[in-house]
């Protein structure tokens, strides 16, 4: 809580918790608001460079007011990086989600060959992070430019600031990240399911092979199969 109140945050009203919800002892949510929390914070934060009107077309920000995007953004920085630029490695532990604000990143496996293999690229108004951001495990791949890119990244204890200040911000943005996270694990789910079957086609090529050469043909011969 101090360290909420040295950087700007003063409460602002107390919502009673039913005793119900708080096992019977007298308890209240504290909120507390912060004095730059309007639209004209955006400008002096990031510079004139990131317009409001580019963040608001931003899938992860969808439903998020002016006020909301300002007091969210107020926590973020902007990351320039050339092509070819690592923005993390696979592994790396620090939590950050990123908007693609210019440049295209490419997401890669690298433990996978020689050279890696990508999973996909991805352009302006995409995210990415979110699984080692919200979870709080290690980067599952490697994120690079692929062109010269520009992010906006969001640290985790700036996140966390706003949470704890019970902040809307902060809940709009989980719910828009636990949907783009749902999509993903669709697709992913569909990728599996692809490779198994794949693999179960290849099982049974291999044991039709198999039983043709332990009937002593290698090609088909009719007159020689059984079963009709």
């Amino acid at each position: 809580m101090n360290r909420l109140l040295t950087r700007g945050w003063k409460p602002s009203r107390e919502v009673p918790l039913h005793a119900a919800e708080t096992k019977g002892t007298a308890a209240a949510l504290v909120v507390l608001e912060r004095d730059d929390t309007s639209s004209g914070a955006l400008a002096p934060t990031l510079g004139q460079d990131v317009p409001l009107e580019l963040l608001e077309t931003v899938p992860l920000l969808d439903g998020l007011t002016h006020e909301e995007l300002a007091e969210l953004v107020s926590t973020a920085t902007v990351k320039t990086l050339s092509t070819g630029e690592v923005i993390f490695e696979e592994g790396d532990t620090d939590p950050c989600l990123c908007v693609i604000l210019q440049g295209e990143v490419e997401l890669r496996l690298t433990a996978v060959g020689s050279a890696g293999e990508e999973i996909m690229q991805i352009g302006p108004r995409d995210v990415f992070g979110e699984s080692s951001f919200f979870s709080g495990g290690p980067h599952a791949a490697q994120a690079f430019g692929i062109t010269d890119v520009r992010l906006l990244v969001i640290p985790r204890d700036g996140y966390d600031e706003l949470l704890q200040a019970a902040r809307p911000a902060a809940w709009r943005l989980a719910v828009n990240a636990a949907g783009i996270l749902g999509v993903r694990l669709q697709d992913t789910d569909e990728w599996l399911s692809e490779v198994l079957q794949h693999e179960e086609d290849a099982r049974i090529t291999q044991s039709w092979q198999r039983f043709r050469e332990s009937t002593g043909c290698g090609g088909f011969s009719a007159h020689r199969f059984f079963g009709t």
